[in-house]
């Protein structure tokens, strides 16, 4: 199976960064430890957005049971998360 990593790293990037511009957020940068709830650029909801988005793209499944939520407010948390595997 490939690494898909780096592909849903882009992909949670280029979505914030869509969001960002969309609510008129100047200067944030979406590196790996961007917190999507600190920055306010996305509530419970966008995160549950954002997360379907991935899975919906890249044909994955994120099981949200007995996971912490703070490990998934970051960029690498996310994709941490979704591609366990991925460091």
């Amino acid at each position: 199976m490939p690494d898909l990593g780096p592909s849903v790293r882009a992909f949670v990037v280029e979505t914030l960064a869509q969001r960002a511009a969309q609510l008129g957020f100047d200067g944030l940068e979406f590196d790996g430890s961007f917190d999507f709830f600190e920055s306010g650029l996305l509530d419970s909801l966008g995160l549950i957005t954002l997360i379907d988005a991935v899975e919906t793209q890249f044909d994955l499944e994120m099981d949200l049971t007995g996971m912490d939520p703070e490990a998934f407010t970051t960029v690498d948390g996310l994709v941490r998360s979704l591609i366990p595997e991925t460091a």
